[in-house]
């Protein structure tokens, strides 16, 4: 199975202590970026969107795939103008973690952006994408974790 956002690919390989594996499925996806922007007015910049896999709305930092040949801290400049309005400020690395390591290598790279502010242009949003920014403070990021409000895995590892 092939489309724009994943692959899936059927492999056979022997293990480290030579059991042979005659069928294993791996997910193939980009490596993505995740943001966590912070508004010059110290309120944090959060996506509230449909997801269909969940088939409800979830709330997370605003992420998307780093396009090939792309530079992490590119992408993240531009899926945080794209998902959210927001620009500017200082994009700084944070770190990047696996996002599920037995099935697939795809990794995330998270930036923190601060002083971010809404540039004035209009969300650039894909025909999947149904999102509102919403702006909220560090006790109510504290407070959605707690409640599970905020639960998307790369969000929460951010």
């Amino acid at each position: 199975m092939r489309s724009n956002w994943l692959s899936v690919r059927k492999d056979a390989y022997k293990t480290p202590n030579g059991e042979v594996i005659d069928y294993f499925y791996v997910v193939e996806r980009p490596d993505f970026v995740v943001i966590v922007p912070l508004t010059i007015e110290k309120k944090f910049v959060l996506v509230e969107q449909y997801c269909h896999g969940l088939e409800r709305e979830i709330l997370n930092f605003p992420m998307g795939f780093i396009n090939e040949g792309e530079e992490p801290a590119k992408a993240a400049a531009r899926e945080l103008l794209e998902e959210t309005g927001f620009s500017g400020g200082k994009l700084e690395f944070m770190g990047n973690f696996f996002l599920a390591p037995p099935i697939m290598k795809t990794v995330a790279h998270v930036f923190f952006a601060s002083g971010a502010a809404n540039s004035g242009k209009s969300q650039n949003k894909e025909s999947t994408e149904i999102s509102d920014i919403v702006l909220v403070d560090h006790s109510q990021i504290e407070k959605f974790i707690e409640t599970g409000k905020l639960n998307d895995l790369a969000s929460l590892c951010s």
